[in-house]
């Protein structure tokens, strides 16, 4: 009994430290706009989406990196500093595109930024090019795919924050955690290079 025992206890202790290294890189350190990412177990599971095994990213997707490469980018993982400037500026740049692109479903579908009109890749990947250009890493905005409570399939941009995934959705203008939101989360693009997709747990 003892040795079974002696047994179970070790085997706990090598399934929390596999846990602890499958944990995601997410909370940041000081300096600047950015943080870079390291691992933070005790928060992964509640504030940042999981990043699963490899998916297939969304084809129009990796036809828009083909014809926009400087939007899909590799950059070392980092996060954005959740201080009171960043929020307002990821806000007010989520309000901007919301107002600046008029909702159209498209009967093809091709993924655009800067579009006149468009669906909901197209106000992600304005958004993400808007904030790229405003200084946040490639690796701290990251598309998502999911689905509505109807069912229907939606795309929008997550930031990587210090202080968690935020959504940036076209259908509202509010910043909310990834687990405040009515999605139900599908897949995702990696942190350290944008073509490459993961499913989300």
């Amino acid at each position: 009994m003892e040795r079974l025992a002696m047994t179970i206890k070790k085997l706990g202790i090598r399934l929390s430290a596999l846990a602890l290294a499958a944990a995601p890189m997410n909370t940041a350190q000081a300096g600047g706009i950015v943080g870079l990412a390291h691992q933070s177990a005790p928060y992964a599971v509640t504030k940042w989406i999981g990043q699963g095994r490899p998916a297939l990213a969304p084809f129009s997707y990796i036809q828009f990196c083909v014809n926009n490469p400087d939007d899909c980018r590799s950059s070392t993982p980092a996060v954005l500093k959740w201080t009171k400037e960043n929020r307002e500026m990821v806000a007010e740049t989520n309000r901007r595109v919301n107002r600046s692109i008029r909702p159209k479903r498209e009967a093809k579908d091709v993924w655009q930024a800067d579009a006149a009109s468009g669906d909901c890749e197209d106000f992600a990947l304005t958004k993400r090019r808007k904030l790229l250009a405003q200084g946040v890493p490639s690796s701290a905005l990251r598309l998502a795919v999911a689905h509505t409570p109807s069912g229907e399939g939606h795309a929008v941009l997550l930031v990587s924050t210090n202080d968690g995934d935020i959504v940036l959705d076209n259908r509202n203008n509010s910043l909310r955690s990834w687990r405040k939101t009515d999605l139900t989360w599908e897949k995702i693009a990696s942190r350290e290079n944008p073509r490459i997709w993961h499913s989300v747990f």
